[in-house]
C-alpha cells in the first residue's frame, strides 16, 4: 500500500489486500505509527463490511495498545468523511436531532 497523502482506498474504487492489512497489522504491533493514508485506508476498508470482525479486533486492539497519532486520527477522519452521505434539503434552518447516545439518557 503507498503512502499517498489521502486515502488510497476510495470506496468502491479498490480493495484492501491481505498482504496490505497484515503488513499494516505488523507495522502497528511493532510499534510503529501509520501514515494518514494507512490509517485511511484500513477504516474505509472496515466501513464496506468486507473485513471481518476478528482483523477488525486485533487492529483496534494493537492501535490502542500502540497509542494513536494525530496523522491516524486524521486518517480515520478522512475515511469516516468519505462514507458519508449527503443530504439535500430545500428547508432551512436544518437541526439534527440524532445525538449519540452517549449522555445516558437512554433516549
Amino acid at each position: 500500500m503507498s503512502d499517498q497523502p489521502f486515502c488510497s482506498y476510495a470506496f468502491g474504487s479498490a480493495q484492501m489486500q491481505t498482504t496490505d492489512f497484515t503488513a499494516i497489522l505488523q507495522t502497528l504491533q511493532s510499534g510503529k505509527d501509520l501514515s494518514s493514508a494507512q490509517m485511511c485506508g484500513v477504516i474505509a476498508w472496515f466501513l464496506t463490511g468486507e473485513a471481518q470482525p476478528e482483523s477488525m479486533h486485533a487492529f483496534l486492539v494493537s492501535l490502542a495498545e500502540k497509542g494513536e497519532t494525530v496523522d491516524e486520527l486524521v486518517g480515520a477522519a478522512r475515511a469516516l468523511r468519505l462514507s458519508m452521505v449527503p443530504i439535500c434539503v430545500e428547508r432551512t434552518p436544518i437541526v439534527d436531532t440524532c445525538g449519540t447516545g452517549g449522555d445516558g439518557t437512554k433516549t
